[in-house]
C-alpha cells in the first residue's frame, strides 16, 4: 500500500485543529483534548459514538505516520487469529520492532457474559460469595464464585446478606462468621488478583475482535496498573502499542464499591427498627420520680426577685423544661416534690402566677408550680436537637447578623410587614447568614456572603437567641434570590 499524500495528512490534521507543521506531541495533545468532549461516556445526552471513533481512525493513522513516514499505512489488513477460544495472551515476540504490529481481530468462540443475566456487560469480575449457616454446633460456610456484572454484583450481596441474617446466627461461632461474611460481601466478595487478571485480558480481546477498542483499552489499562504478572505486562503494552497507546482519558476506570453502600444502608434501616421502639417508648415516659422517691437530678428553684413576666399571653400552652427541675404541689420552695422533671420535657403552662411563678402539668398527670424562667418557648423536640437551653431574652437590634459567616455583598431590605421578621441566607439549601429586621423599617446590610442563591423570609414573635428561631411563626415563604450588585433591594 501506498504512503498516504501530504494533502490526506493534513486534511487529517486539520480534522485535529492543528496546522501541517504540527508534531506528533501536539498532535497527542489534540487527541487528549478531544477525547474529553467526544466520549460517549462524558455524552450522555447525544449520541457521539460516530465522531469518536473517527477521531480513534485519524489518531492512529497520525501516529503511524508520524513515527513510521512511508513505510506502513493505517490502510494495511490485520491479520485473524485461529478461531478457538482464547485463554492465554497472545506473543508478539516474533513482529518487526520497526514497524508497527497491527492490530488484532481475534475470533471468540466463547462469549464471555455474566452468569446471572448472561449478557455482556461492563464491570464483569470473577467473585466469591460467602454464605453462612448456623446450626446449633455447627456453622457451615459455603463458598460461591462466578463472573457477574456490576449490577447482578449488588443484588447477589443482598442476596448473601439477607441468607447470613436470618440464618447465620443459629450456632456458637455464627455469630462472628455472619459479621465476617456481611463484610465480605458488602465490599463485592472476594476478587482475586490472579483470575481478574486472566479475565480481563480475555475480555479485552473480546472486545477487540468486536471493534469495541475503546472498552478493550480500558481493561487493558486495568491490567496496566494493578496487575502484577511481569509477563502479562508486557503482553499488555504489546496490545497497547498496537492500539495506538492512546490516552489514559478513554480507559475504563477501576471498578468502584460506591454501589455496595446499599448493604450499609440496609444494617442501618435494621438497627434503626430496632431502636426506634427504645426510643418511641422513651419519649412516651419521661423519666419522672414521685413525691416518695429522693429528689436526684432536681431541686427547688427559686424565682428571681423583683421578677418580670415575658410575654404572659403567649407563655400560656405547650413548652419545655429548661433543665432538670422538681416540680411544687404549691408556689413556695419549702413545700412538696410532686415529681422530679428532666430537661427538655414536654409541660403545658396552665397560668401565669404572681412572683415568677406558673402552673403546669406533664403527659403522665402531674399538676404543680415551676420557677417561670425555667420554662422555654416552643417544642420541646427542636429544643433537644438544636439545644435551645436559653432564657428569651430581648430582641436583637434592626439588622443584625445573627449568623458567623460574613462576606462583602450589601443589600437593602425593607419589611412593611406589622410582625418582625428574619431573613436567612442560603447557599445550597444551606443556611449561612441570619438578619433580623424590624417590623415597618428599612435597614441596609453589609457583609453578607457571596454565592447566595436563595432566601427564607420567617415573620414571628418573640425571638429565641438559643434557637435562632421565633417562638411563635406566623408565616414564612422561600425566595430565590441572586446578590449581583451592591444596589439590590429587597422587599419583604
Amino acid at each position: 500500500m501506498t504512503a498516504p499524500s501530504k494533502q490526506r495528512i493534513h486534511d487529517l490534521l486539520q480534522q485535529l485543529g492543528l496546522p501541517l507543521d504540527a508534531s506528533l506531541h501536539d498532535v497527542k495533545q489534540a487527541y487528549r483534548q478531544r477525547v474529553k468532549t467526544l466520549h460517549p461516556d462524558k455524552n450522555p445526552g447525544q449520541d457521539t459514538t460516530a465522531q469518536f471513533q473517527q477521531l480513534q481512525q485519524t489518531y492512529q493513522s497520525l501516529v503511524q505516520y508520524y513515527q513510521y513516514g512511508s513505510h506502513s499505512s493505517p490502510t494495511q489488513s490485520s491479520p485473524h487469529y485461529s478461531k478457538e477460544e482464547i485463554t492465554t495472551p497472545v506473543s508478539f515476540t516474533d513482529q518487526d520492532s520497526q514497524s508497527p504490529p497491527p492490530i488484532p481481530n481475534p475470533v471468540i468462540k466463547q462469549v464471555i457474559v455474566c452468569r446471572r443475566c448472561r449478557k455482556d456487560k461492563q464491570g464483569l469480575r470473577y467473585r466469591r460469595w460467602l454464605m453462612v449457616t448456623g446450626i446449633i454446633f455447627i456453622t457451615h460456610q459455603k463458598t460461591v464464585s462466578g463472573i457477574w456484572c456490576q449490577r447482578c454484583s449488588a443484588r447477589l450481596a443482598l442476596k448473601f446478606n439477607l441468607w447470613n441474617l436470618l440464618l447465620g446466627w443459629w450456632s456458637l461461632t455464627g455469630p462472628w462468621h455472619s459479621i465476617r461474611g456481611w463484610w465480605i460481601n458488602t465490599l463485592g466478595g472476594v476478587t482475586p488478583l490472579a483470575e481478574n487478571s486472566k479475565l480481563e485480558y480475555r475480555l479485552a480481546l473480546q472486545h477487540i475482535a468486536k471493534s469495541r477498542f475503546n472498552e478493550a483499552i480500558g481493561h487493558l489499562y486495568w491490567l496496566k496498573h494493578y496487575c502484577q504478572n511481569q509477563a502479562m505486562q508486557d503482553k499488555v503494552k504489546q496490545l497497547l502499542h498496537q492500539l495506538g497507546d492512546p490516552s489514559e482519558a478513554v480507559a475504563q476506570p477501576p471498578e468502584s464499591t460506591h454501589f455496595f453502600f446499599s448493604q450499609c444502608i440496609l444494617l442501618s434501616l435494621l438497627v434503626l427498627l430496632i431502636s426506634l421502639p427504645i426510643l418511641i417508648w422513651q419519649q412516651a415516659f419521661e423519666p419522672l420520680a414521685l413525691v416518695n422517691k429522693p429528689a436526684i437530678t432536681a431541686n427547688p428553684i427559686v424565682p428571681e426577685a423583683q421578677h418580670q413576666s415575658l410575654y404572659t399571653s403567649h407563655r400560656l400552652g405547650k413548652h419545655y423544661t429548661l433543665e432538670p427541675v422538681a416540680l411544687l404541689s404549691t408556689p413556695d420552695i419549702n413545700s412538696a416534690i410532686v415529681a422530679q422533671i428532666a430537661q427538655y420535657a414536654p409541660v403545658n403552662v396552665i397560668s401565669a402566677e404572681p412572683q415568677g411563678w406558673v402552673t403546669v402539668s406533664t403527659p403522665q398527670g402531674f399538676k404543680g408550680f415551676i420557677a417561670e424562667q425555667l420554662i422555654g418557648f416552643g417544642s420541646h423536640t427542636i429544643a433537644k436537637r438544636y439545644q435551645c437551653h436559653q432564657y428569651p431574652g430581648p430582641r436583637p437590634f434592626n439588622g443584625e447578623l445573627l449568623g458567623q459567616n460574613n462576606g462583602k455583598k450589601r443589600l437593602s431590605i425593607e419589611n412593611p410587614h406589622p410582625n418582625d421578621a428574619i431573613v436567612l441566607f442560603r447557599q445550597q439549601n444551606k443556611t449561612v447568614q441570619l438578619v433580623y429586621v424590624y417590623a415597618q423599617q428599612q435597614v441596609d446590610v453589609q457583609r453578607l456572603p457571596n454565592r447566595i442563591d436563595n432566601i427564607i423570609i420567617r415573620h414571628g414573635l418573640f425571638y429565641n437567641h438559643a434557637c435562632q428561631t421565633f417562638t411563635a411563626n406566623l408565616d414564612e415563604r422561600k425566595e430565590p434570590l441572586t446578590l449581583i450588585s451592591n444596589q439590590q433591594k429587597l422587599k419583604l
